[in-house]
């Protein structure tokens, strides 16, 4: 929680920046609702790698330090970009992008999150990993961006030793459910909290009692659910 309060005002200045003034306002009340949120986590068993065949020829994919250095450089021809481009503005730490390029283009990014960096909705240890502000800009989607995204993400990070990959995602976001589950991603639990408050998810296998999802003694008000949405 402290370190959402750290960040907040530069994630408000950097959405004013991006966005204006009245749709940040706008974004920053609707963020201070209750919403529903799902909780996925990748299934390793079922994980879609990315093939030869899954990337169109016109798509390259960008990660680590090059995918950064390649979006500062492409971020000022679109000042209408939104704020899930300028996750580096927020936070020094939020560095680990994955980008995808459309002839030439700046077509989505992607954010990877680890234990060390702030503001995430799960409280993770060493060797997990949250993947967040997956977005696609709307005249590129439909040709499966999102989805090559994760994969290459959660191939990467597969290869960094993270065993437990996760992702956060509103309960109306259809599409990025899709792009998630494709990708073999399973729902794992339902949060209702506010985007820049509440309590965090805590993984089975990090709970004293693994019987608990969030909380060692839940109640049925609680605000962390099993799988199904009650």
């Amino acid at each position: 929680m402290f370190h959402n309060l750290t960040i907040m005002p530069r994630k408000l200045w950097s959405q004013i920046k991006t966005r204006g003034f009245q749709k940040s306002v706008h974004e920053l009340r609707d963020a201070l609702v209750r919403h529903t949120f799902y909780i996925f986590q990748l299934d390793n068993s079922c994980f879609v790698e990315p093939g030869p065949r899954s990337k169109p020829p016109s798509v390259e994919i960008l990660e680590g330090d090059s995918a950064l250095q390649r979006l500062r450089a492409l971020r000022p021809a679109d000042r209408s970009l939104p704020v899930d481009f300028y996750r580096d503005h927020l936070n020094d730490l939020y560095r680990n992008c994955f980008v995808a390029v459309y002839d030439g283009q700046l077509a989505g990014a992607l954010w990877v999150y680890d234990q060390t960096q702030p503001g995430h909705f799960i409280r993770m240890r060493p060797g997990d990993a949250e993947i967040r502000n997956v977005y696609c800009l709307a005249e590129f989607r439909g040709k499966g961006i999102a989805k090559i995204l994760i994969s290459v993400a959660c191939t990467g990070c597969r290869k960094d030793g993270v065993e437990h990959i996760f992702a956060v995602i509103h309960s109306k976001n259809e599409a990025s459910k899709r792009a998630f589950i494709a990708v073999g991603f399973k729902r794992v639990a339902v949060m209702k909290r506010r985007a820049f408050f509440g309590r965090k998810f805590t993984p089975e296998y990090a709970q004293p009692n693994p019987t608990a999802i969030g909380d060692p003694t839940p109640s049925p008000s609680s605000s962390l659910k099993g799988p199904k949405e009650r």
